[in-house]
Parts: structure tokens; C-alpha cells; sequence
């Protein structure tokens, strides 16, 4: 659990939490229970507020775009909401935006890695593109839907790279077995997981293997 709000009645906790390189909302009885989801979608979801009538307004971000404020109402599926501002929508309406794709590898111990793949506004299968690999520090943060102003992936699809950002060994949003596996193991698994992504990204015919780089802080 990121953050949390009660509703106006007090007799529902809502609260945010990483899930599989989200974060969404979700909400759970004081009496307990299996919470459940008020969002879904590629979208990173924070600051929730509760409303009288048990809708929440929260703000909502992916990594094309900064944060926005929506609207989530109760009841039905959950979803992305709707959104209630557009503060940077002439902008955006201005650019070519990066292809966002979600990929999964196999890690040397046999287990499912996931990752982020952003791909350049103009790419094409047929050439071949120098790669970021992207490593997160924290070391127990996870690489979300975010919209960074210091590590901008949608910045660097546009100088023509693709980027891979991957959510190794000892990141949220995958268990806490996941989560935990970093403790006392930094540069074992993790570095493995962050190598097995690498291989697999550049098996595909479209990466340039001679123009492969890694970034990240922590």
C-alpha cells in the first residue's frame, strides 16, 4: 500500500498499491475483505480523494503524459476514469508519441520478468535502433507508469531509442517474494534478471546490438 483515504462514512478504506507496473486504486470494508479494484489500465493512479457520493477524484498518469485529474465513479467495472482536466492537451496534440508496448522474459531461474518497451514515434521493424536499457534503483521502486522529468522514456524514444525498462528481481507490484529477493542478494538475481531482458531484446532483428547502452541512478 502506497497511500490510502477513508471515504466520507468511514466504513471504506481506499488506497493505492503497485500492481504488475501500475499502480491502481482499490478499496477494501472495515470489516475486511479481498480488496477490490476501483481502476485498471496502463496508468499510474495517486492522491485519492473521496467524494459524497463515493466517487473519488484522483490524478492519473502514464508515460506519454504527466499527471491529469479524473474522476472514478463506484459500482460497474473499474476503469480509467474521466478525466477532468487537459491542462497539457495542446501541447501533447502537438507530438508524435512513443509506442508503448508491455513484455514479459524468462529469467535464469525459469520465472516471468516483466518489462516496459517504449519504441520511437516513427519506428520501423525493418531498421535497426540503438537500445537504453533502463536500470531502477531505489532499490524497491517500480519502473510504473510514470511520466519522469529526470529519466523521460518518452524523451528518449523521441531522439530515436528504444528503451527497455525492466522490472528486475527486488522491485514492487509482482509479491512479496519479488519484492524481497534483493535483500541480501544485490548484484545476484537482480543482475541476472536485468541480463536475461538484454539477451531477449536484442535477439529481435530491429536492435543494434553494437549501439546497446544501460542508464539509471541508485
Amino acid at each position: 500500500v502506497a497511500e490510502f483515504t477513508w471515504s466520507l462514512d468511514s466504513r471504506t478504506l481506499v488506497f493505492g498499491a503497485d500492481h504488475r507496473g501500475t499502480t491502481q486504486l482499490f478499496e477494501v470494508g472495515i470489516g475486511g475483505s479481498v480488496p477490490a479494484p476501483r481502476t485498471t489500465g496502463r496508468w499510474q493512479f495517486s492522491h485519492p480523494v473521496a467524494l459524497a457520493d463515493h466517487a473519488l477524484l484522483a490524478l492519473r498518469q502514464n508515460t506519454e503524459r504527466p499527471f491529469e485529474l479524473v474522476r472514478i465513479e463506484r459500482g460497474g467495472q473499474p476503469g480509467a476514469g474521466v478525466a477532468i482536466t487537459d491542462v497539457n492537451g495542446a501541447h501533447f496534440a502537438k507530438l508524435a508519441m512513443p509506442i508503448v508496448e508491455e513484455r514479459w522474459f524468462q529469467a535464469t531461474d525459469g520465472a516471468s520478468i516483466h518489462a516496459w518497451v517504449v519504441k520511437p514515434p516513427d519506428f520501423d521493424p525493418k531498421k535497426q535502433w540503438p537500445m537504453l536499457l533502463y536500470c531502477q534503483g531505489g532499490p524497491q521502486s517500480q519502473v510504473g507508469q510514470w511520466f519522469s522529468y529526470r529519466w523521460n522514456f518518452h524523451l528518449m524514444a523521441a531522439k530515436g531509442y528504444v528503451v527497455l525498462a525492466v522490472n528486475r528481481r527486488g522491485l514492487p507490484g509482482f509479491g512479496a517474494t519479488w519484492n524481497e529477493q534483493i535483500s541480501g542478494d544485490w548484484g545476484g538475481q537482480c543482475m541476472q534478471d536485468f541480463l536475461s531482458a538484454t539477451d531477449a531484446m536484442q535477439a529481435e532483428p530491429w536492435i543494434d546490438r553494437k549501439r546497446t547502452a544501460a542508464i539509471g541512478a541508485s
